[in-house]
């Protein structure tokens, strides 16, 4: 027979996005109008590029002002197109996200209230309520704050590709080095990184069990005595989920700086082989002017990207460990139901007194502990007619 579970499950990310999915249905419009948005906003962040690029051959040929102030205007109603596009996409962004993320609260909350206590006993609650409260809590800061910057870096590096490669074909085949350098950058993270972040939030929840039970539990400890031992464990947890944090940090400079590299050789690489297109006579300057920018433009979002990916991940273990409760009160509520029905049809007036003969009980081994501890009740008999 095989112990019982010490934590709640985790559910798969194939599990937690289909149930994201159910959600969704109904919400085609605002889901059409962020991608809309995304798009419009993308390509009026290019006008900055073009208009300098265009400068630069206007000027040597023509150095007239009315070019500068042309390039100004250009650049100033791209620069309002850019904020509301932005403002309106959020906003529907909003209503998709907001209205699944709370219904993804309110089911977390009503099955964690069906949860057995037995299960609730086993696993702790520190790991029920940091899954109920922080993870929840990281759900809701992802979707207001990561996500509308995590699409509008996708959106911004999709178009400026295409951009670069429809103002040369040659400066974009140079632009295509990133992408091997950039495959090799998330090929190195990811299969680093979910494990990392389902260790974090294990840790978190492991402290807040600890915190939690030290404070319900406070009036024995201090009869028996064990303050200093509960406060050892206290900071053994802390101190676990703080050296796993620090790793986290660690772990994502390192994939920035991976990123550096790649900005610094394809960049160097666009001047080089703009230069040379120059200097034959293949194109103009403004030409690799607008390239360079363009390029230089990426760097942010692909960074953003980079960066994000850290919190994405965060946000999806929370999602998988709060669709885990859902699972694990759905598993548990069959059983339940029907053994609760066997015992109603097989009861009489006759049988229905309650007889207990010597009972023990013993508190289950913690995660940390190798052995149970000693019974702390036992020789009970114990009969209610």
């Amino acid at each position: 027979m095989s112990a019982p579970a010490t934590h709640l499950p985790v559910a798969s990310y194939r599990a937690s996005f289909r149930y994201l999915g159910a959600q969704l249905p109904g919400r085609a419009a605002p889901i059409a109008v962020v991608v809309l948005a995304g798009v419009i906003t993308a390509v009026a962040g290019l006008a900055g590029p073009w208009v300098i690029g265009g400068l630069v051959d206007e000027l040597r040929a023509d150095p007239a002002a009315d070019a500068v102030w042309r390039g100004a205007l250009i650049v100033a109603v791209a620069g309002i197109i850019l904020g509301l596009g932005t403002w309106i996409g959020r906003a529907a962004l909003a209503r998709v996200t907001e209205p699944a993320v709370s219904r993804l609260r309110e089911d977390v909350m009503s099955r964690a209230l069906e949860l057995d206590s037995g299960t609730v006993e086993r696993t702790g609650t520190g790991d029920l309520v940091s899954r109920v409260a922080d993870d929840s809590r990281k759900i809701s800061e992802s979707t207001e704050q990561i996500l509308p910057l995590f699409l509008q870096s996708v959106f911004v590096v999709v178009i400026s590709g295409v951009g670069l490669a429809a103002l040369d074909w040659r400066l974009g085949l140079v632009g295509l080095v990133a992408v091997p350098m950039y495959y090799l950058t998330i090929a190195w993270y990811l299969p680093r990184a979910e494990p990392i972040y389902r260790a974090e939030r294990a840790a978190f929840g492991r402290r807040a069990g600890r915190l939690l039970s030290s404070l319900t539990g406070r009036d024995t400890l201090r009869a028996y005595r064990k303050q200093q031992v509960e406060l050892d464990r206290i900071h053994s947890a802390s101190t676990e989920a703080r050296d796993l944090s620090i790793g986290v940090f660690k772990f994502l400079t390192s994939a920035i700086s991976r990123n550096n590299r790649a900005e610094a050789v394809v960049l160097s690489c666009i001047i080089v082989a703009g230069f040379a297109l120059v200097w034959f006579d293949e194109t103009t300057a403004g030409a690799v002017t607008t390239a360079a920018l363009v390029y230089h433009r990426l760097f942010n979002p692909i960074g953003a990207i980079v960066g994000l990916f850290d919190e994405m991940l965060s946000a999806g273990a929370s999602l998988t460990r709060m669709v885990g409760v859902i699972q694990a009160a759905e598993n548990t509520e069959s059983p339940a139901h029907g053994s609760a029905e066997q015992g109603r049809g097989a009861a009489t007036d006759a049988d229905a007194a309650l007889a207990l003969g010597s009972v023990e009980f013993t508190y289950p081994a913690s995660g940390d502990e190798a052995d149970a501890h000693e019974p702390v009740l036992h020789g009970v008999d114990l009969e209610v007619p």
